[in-house]
């Protein structure tokens, strides 16, 4: 009796009152209610918070039921559970300064993980290996969803996890491994240090195994253990920790250096070993010096191999950004000729990763290196100098910066080989980005080095002369940005002779250079105050207001803020006091958006003392009949926002009239702050403040004028975008009912147009912005929308207007990959919109793009099929779905599509 009772403790199992365990056929009932709440599960994201509260605990609690297969289901429905809080959170995105509130699941499954842990080490102590497989599966989950939380059981958890890296299950092996690597990359190191002892001989062990996986596993949780030895803080870039790790250094590199050498073995063991042996290196060189020209050998040898030089570049990179200093310089000269004709290869990954490979060589070894290969580094990076690849562009550039740094003589080279390229792009209107950045920050260093065919004169006639070959704006831009940036670098002498041949070029007749003088005086503007350098610019530039050319005009708005931000006391006057006048309000206001959007994204630029000049002149324009100056007022109000809103915000809601006793606002203005709050959105919105006056906000959704609505919706998809942390609490009771609704409403009228009538359907913009914010609440927010109760409205969209249509099916694509019970439960409705959808015939009278239109519906409304298609449940499918595919497969044209 007592060894019975030993049993049961043991393995926890239980005879449920059962007499006769042949006759018990219970367990199948508990294995379809399981079915059953896997199946809510997985199509039911928005009750993730209930189904923890109701059925979180009893999950767990019946780890222990004694039929294994029922056992297994159970498993895999509390994993699938977390899977689906992982999901919810990788939807969240990376947690910023005002996203760092923990979702009601996660706390949920963090308060309960002690009872997992506790029944899932249960399991991993027994003898069924299928149910350790399936406990691992669902750890592996928790390491990410609540990685601080599941440290504090690692230490209970690491015998059970050494338990099955020596069984004889190769399966069970790989997934302990699997595991354990997870767990080592999101733990703190110190979690796991003083277990290192026992894993460490368990997993070298596993290196030298047969199956290739269990090796190439093992090798990667190596190096996992490497940094968990030696930490390396990335604040400072030193190592810490008092940890002592020599015992384990040798082993480590002799199960390596197994791996290394061989030749007849998996290619992913060769790349696994090689990234091993870099991290190793990197971390504990300082205890293998004499050691070091070996692996040296070993990697110039794996360089050398077309199939193994892309993980060795990666191994080299990592051993060059060690902070011990490893010294390359027996293998210096041969790599960085061997990397110099990689960047000759097709293969775009391979000259990515070269390049940064020779960033860091040039970082860590330039001391050790002849000018003859800073030359042949140069010539042959020139080549990936354009603007048909801007990422190879940017790191071509930054590697000819930190070649110039560190050998200022090497000048000479790169005015004959990058200055030509650099020339090109410059004018060229794709340039934008890190690509405009690393072009500007190598002008800057040419100033200052001022080599030979290089000086400030020279660079600056150089690239003026490119606004010849310039039709585009951007391309003017570009290069404005370009002469400014050496103006700001020069002296002031030079400068001053600089803005005064600018100046003149403002009274010439070509317009080229004139926007160009514009551009590049707000540019330099910006940075240096030129109110003593050139009288009464401020007059000069608003005397180009009366251009008849509308890029003058733009340009010289954009010069008159971009001025304002230099000296704000001269000019930001002259710009108000010229919006007393009854012309160019639009071009002002553009230049006070300048201003105002600088300050809002500049480190120390204060707005506060000017508001109180600017406010007025802004909320005066709020009603302006000129959409485009209400559209300027709402951006300059919504950067203002983001900087004062304990000004902005309570003055925004008394002009709504949502204060109490207000008066109703007319709908232009209502338009003009639905608009502001919307370019809010996207910048540092100020949660606390707009918390207590949203409600107030958002009645402008249920607006009685379609333009306001519109403006409000808009609104809305930029905070559950950008902001969903503001936005959510209101989700549920004020913006998704009005989506849904928004989704059906149609006011059509005719238009008489003389010789004939047009029906208009003002209702269609709205219903566009509103499941454009549907999407965006799937993509940010998903667990806040009951997906079924959306499908019918969704049904509703999937028969209306082309452009409808295709919102409609990118919406169904996603609710097939997220919540696909949703979908299958509504299919039968979905076929009928579907099929009229690819099946419609491009009409006679429709060439070119029109057809083209036509033809991308289809392929649109094709791409949702086979979405539905892929649903992991073809059982669950329904005929009527399939006998739709077959129609669409017996069609010659429909077919060639879906191919």
């Amino acid at each position: 009796m007592e060894e019975e009772e030993e049993w049961e403790d043991e393995d926890g199992y239980e005879d449920e009152e059962v007499e006769d365990e042949d006759d018990d056929t219970s367990w199948k009932v508990r294995r379809a209610a399981v079915k059953v709440l896997n199946a809510v599960v997985t199509s039911r994201p928005e009750m993730l918070t209930e189904l923890y509260t109701k059925c979180g605990a009893e999950l767990v609690n019946r780890f222990k039921e004694r039929e294994e297969n029922v056992r297994l289901d159970i498993i895999e429905c509390f994993a699938a559970l977390v899977k689906m809080t992982e999901l919810a959170e990788a939807r969240k995105g990376t947690p910023t300064l005002v996203n760092t509130e923990q979702s009601p699941a996660v706390g949920l499954l963090e308060s309960m993980l002690a009872t997992v842990m506790t029944a899932s080490m249960k399991q991993l102590n027994g003898k069924a290996d299928k149910t350790k497989s399936a406990v691992f599966a669902m750890l592996k989950s928790l390491c990410t969803v609540v990685p601080s939380a599941l440290g504090a059981h690692m230490t209970e958890l690491v015998p059970c996890v050494c338990g099955c890296l020596t069984d004889k299950n190769q399966s069970l092996k790989l997934d302990a491994l699997t595991f354990l690597r997870l767990a080592m990359e999101n733990q703190a190191p110190e979690t796991l240090q003083a277990s290192m002892d026992r894993i460490i001989p368990l997993i070298l062990a596993l290196v030298r195994e047969e199956w290739y996986k269990i090796i190439a596993e093992a090798l990667r949780v190596v190096q996992v253990i490497v940094t968990v030895l030696r930490p390396l803080d990335d604040d400072s870039g030193m190592f810490i920790g008092d940890y002592d790790y020599t015992a384990h250094v040798d082993p480590i590199y002799e199960a390596i250096l197994v791996r290394l050498e061989a030749h007849d073995i998996d290619q992913e063991i060769k790349e696994c070993a090689i990234i091993a042996v870099g991290q190793l290196v990197s971390t504990l060189g300082d205890q293998l010096t004499d050691r070091l020209p070996v692996v040296e050998g070993l990697l110039m040898e794996r360089l050398r191999n077309e199939i193994t030089r892309m993980p060795t570049l990666k191994a080299i990179a990592m051993i060059c950004a060690s902070p011990i200093g490893i010294d390359l310089t027996p293998i210096l000269n041969e790599a960085i000729q061997e990397l110099s004709q990689f960047l000759r290869q097709q293969s775009r990954p391979l000259k990515q990763t070269t390049l940064e490979t020779l960033m860091a060589l040039v970082k860590s070894s330039a001391t050790n290196m002849t000018e003859s290969l800073f030359d042949l580094i140069l010539s042959e990076a020139a080549p990936l100098v354009s603007d048909g690849d801007l990422h190879l562009t940017h790191l071509s550039l930054r590697l000819s910066i930190s070649v110039l740094t560190v050998s200022p003589s090497a000048s000479n080279t790169l005015a004959q080989h990058i200055m030509p390229k650099c020339l090109l792009i410059a004018a060229s209107p794709l340039l934008q980005g890190r690509a405009l950045e690393s072009l500007l920050d190598l002008l800057k260093g040419l100033v200052s080095l001022d080599a030979p065919g290089l000086t400030f004169d020279e660079l600056y006639d150089l690239i003026q002369s490119k606004v010849n070959d310039v039709e585009q704006k951007q391309g003017i831009a570009n290069i404005a940005h370009c002469l400014a940036t050496l103006c700001v670098a020069t002296t002031e002498g030079k400068r001053g002779v600089t803005v005064g041949s600018l100046v003149e070029a403002l009274n010439g007749s070509d317009e080229p250079r004139r926007n160009l003088a514009l551009l590049t005086i707000g540019e330099l503007g910006q940075h240096r105050d030129l109110t003593a350098t050139v009288d009464g610019l401020q007059m000069i530039v608003l005397e180009s207001f009366e251009s008849p050319s509308e890029e003058t005009k733009t340009a010289a708005a954009y010069a008159l803020g971009r001025m304002a931000v230099g000296n704000m006391a001269c000019y930001l006057p002259v710009i108000l006091e010229s919006l007393n006048a009854n012309r160019h309000h639009y071009l002002l206001l553009s230049a006070l958006k300048e201003v105002i959007v600088l300050h809002a994204n500049t480190t120390g630029l204060d707005f506060g003392p000017y508001i109180e000049q600017v406010l007025p002149h802004l909320l005066k324009h709020c009603e302006s009949a000129e959409e485009g100056v209400r559209n300027m007022v709402a951006e300059c109000l919504g950067a203002l926002i983001t900087m004062h809103p304990e000004v902005i915000v309570p003055a925004l809601t008394n002009l709504g009239g949502g204060s109490e006793g207000g008066a109703p606002a007319g709908s232009l203005m209502r338009w003009t702050i639905a608009s502001s709050l919307k370019y809010c959105m996207t910048g540092r919105a100020p949660h606390a403040i707009l918390m207590e006056h949203m409600a107030n906000f958002l009645e402008m959704l249920n607006d009685e004028d379609l333009q306001v609505r519109h403006a409000a919706l808009s609104m809305c998809n930029a905070a559950v975008h950008h902001q969903p942390n503001l936005i959510i609490s209101f989700l549920d009771s004020k913006i998704i009912p009005v989506l849904y609704e928004t989704v059906r409403l149609k006011q059509e009228r005719v238009v008489d147009l003389g010789p004939f009538k047009q029906k208009v359907d003002d209702g269609l913009p709205l219903r566009k912005t509103a499941l454009a914010c549907i999407n965006t609440v799937l993509d940010t927010l998903p667990d806040q929308m009951d997906v079924g109760a959306f499908m019918p409205y969704l049904e509703t969209g999937l028969g209306d207007k082309e452009d409808v249509q295709m919102l409609c099916h990118q919406i169904l694509i996603k609710i097939c990959g997220y919540a696909p019970g949703a979908v299958l439960s509504s299919l039968d409705s979905l076929v009928d919109p579907l099929e009229k959808t690819v099946t419609k015939k491009v009409k006679d009278g429709q060439v070119g793009t029109e057809v083209d239109r036509a033809n991308e519906l289809i392929r649109s409304g094709l791409r949702a099929v086979l979405a539905i298609s892929a649903i992991d449940d073809s059982a669950g499918i329904s005929r009527k779905f399939w006998d739709f595919v077959d129609r669409i497969q017996k069609r010659e044209k429909l077919a060639a599509m879906v191919m």
